[in-house]
């Protein structure tokens, strides 16, 4: 499968390993540049710096084959917009990291699949959980 991760940070680090040992092509986008050169030396994936949120940058990487986007970033608003933006480009499959309690039931208007959002903790806290649930629900949307 095919998979882009926007944020790499200890979600977005763990996931991208567990996904890539289980032989899927993962590319993280990141936009600090040090998280991101972290992730290239210490994973088999492809890396790429800029802003997953930005339609504009996410239409120039060509993600036609993409097929899923997950957005693990510490802003839910971010995810939110970057799982908005995979969608409008055709990817079939969002799964956006919200820990707002507020922004929990969120859906596109147009779309209820377009950003599901995953756990409710803060990453310091929970970020196997997380993992966890990420990875299982990547499973069972997309096989």
């Amino acid at each position: 499968m095919r998979i882009v991760i926007v944020g790499a940070g200890k979600v977005g680090f763990s996931l991208a390993q567990r996904l890539s040992e289980e032989g899927h092509e993962i590319t993280v986008i990141e936009q600090d540049e040090e998280r991101r050169l972290i992730v290239q030396t210490n994973l088999d994936v492809m890396t790429i710096s800029g802003n997953g949120a930005s339609p504009h940058f996410l239409a120039d990487l060509a993600l036609q084959k993409t097929d899923l986007l997950v957005a693990v970033t510490d802003r839910d608003e971010v995810n939110m917009i970057a799982c908005m933006a995979a969608k409008q480009l055709g990817i079939p499959r969002t799964i956006a990291r919200v820990r707002n309690e507020g922004q929990k039931h969120y859906k596109q208007h147009n779309d209820s699949h377009a950003a599901k959002p995953m756990g409710h903790a803060t990453p310091e806290q929970n970020a196997l959980r997380e993992d966890f649930n990420i990875v299982n629900n990547a499973r069972s949307c997309c096989r």
